[in-house]
């Protein structure tokens, strides 16, 4: 698990750090009333301990902090020839958060997914010395935004109550729990056959995403409460990790990643 959260900017987010929740959780201020909070009696029932529920920041504290770390990761992206992406992420986030994209059950997950492909581009670009993308980076980001437009709602089985609460429309509460964890089983299942024959990854890495896949979709098929469902989440994202992890195996066997002499990687890759 990463600890922190990459963006498209070269600027990393500590997850466990008061800028980082302020920044995601600001998102719920709405625009027809800038000081109106979204969302806090939903995390005081799933998350008490997110920021704004618990008090440790105000709704003033999170606006001017939103509009600095907005500004501050634009600006920085100018640094590395990323404005562009930059901008678009920002505008992405407010379609998605002010706007109210999120609440549409099928495009919250695609918005989520540009996200994931502004991260791992932006990423990529920045590791790589401002060079052009491989034709494999390039698969890869498009990859990463894919896997998570068409498997993110993953994390709204955890939050059913909460969602219910808000009167929010998710595939968990508006289709049958056996059609919502079993379409979930089979695009998981494409997407960890396909990525296999895609990236070809040495056989114990092979062994451990398979793994990994079926721990999640039995966890998610054999138990429907949210306290189970929180735990699997965590299952899921290790697999979601593994996912992203597979092009590094494909770009080393393609001379692509040049590794110090001094360490041996090709017992790896058998």
């Amino acid at each position: 698990m990463s600890l922190a959260s990459p963006s498209p900017f070269g600027i990393q987010y500590p997850k466990s750090g008061r800028l980082y929740d302020s920044h995601v959780r600001y998102s719920q201020v709405k625009p027809e009333s800038i000081f109106k909070l979204v969302g806090v009696e939903e995390d005081r029932l799933c998350k008490p301990f997110r920021p704004f529920p618990s008090g440790r920041i105000t709704v003033q504290e999170g606006r001017l902090l939103y509009l600095a770390v907005v500004a501050a990761s634009i600006a920085w992206s100018s640094c590395h020839g990323l404005v562009i992406l930059s901008v678009s992420y920002s505008c992405g986030t407010m379609l998605y958060n002010e706007l109210g994209m999120a609440a549409n059950p099928f495009l919250k997950n695609p918005m989520g997914g540009f996200a994931y492909f502004c991260y791992s581009w932006g990423t990529a670009f920045i590791i790589g010395h401002h060079q052009p993308l491989s034709a494999n980076s390039i698969y890869a980001t498009l990859v990463s935004g894919l896997i998570f437009a068409l498997t993110g709602h993953m994390q709204d089985f955890r939050d059913r109550s909460g969602d219910a609460l808000m009167g929010r429309r998710t595939i968990p509460l508006m289709f049958s729990q056996r059609v919502a964890r079993w379409s979930l089983v089979f695009i998981m299942a494409a997407f960890t056959y396909g990525l296999i024959v895609l990236w070809s990854p040495p056989i114990w890495v092979l062994f451990i995403f398979t793994a990994l896949f079926l721990i999640t979709v039995v966890t998610l098929v054999a138990t429907h409460s949210e306290e189970d469902d929180r735990v699997n989440f965590h299952w899921y994202e290790m697999w979601l990790i593994c996912a992203n992890l597979l092009p590094l195996f494909k770009r080393i066997a393609d001379g692509e990643v040049q590794l110090p002499e001094t360490f041996s990687f090709q017992s790896l890759l058998a």
